[in-house]
């Protein structure tokens, strides 16, 4: 491109694209990382909701022994 020519409409669209293009890919490509990370981090913390809650259910329970004369 000569320095001299005006810069087109054509031209910056075609710059748009090219940069929108790269950046689409990058996303496509991320997004699969990420939705298994997340996946990966809701199933931890539901084991540890698992986990914290079994444990206070058997300090918080109360057990009745019941004998007969």
């Amino acid at each position: 491109m000569d320095p001299q020519e005006p810069i087109s409409r054509g031209d910056l669209e075609d710059a748009f694209r090219s940069f929108q293009g790269g950046v689409t890919d990058e996303i496509v490509s991320r997004k699969q990382q990420v939705m298994i990370g997340a996946g990966l981090a809701l199933g931890l913390v539901l084991f540890l909701a698992y986990l914290f809650g079994k444990r206070r259910g058997k300090r918080k329970t109360t057990y009745v022994e019941i004998r007969r004369f």
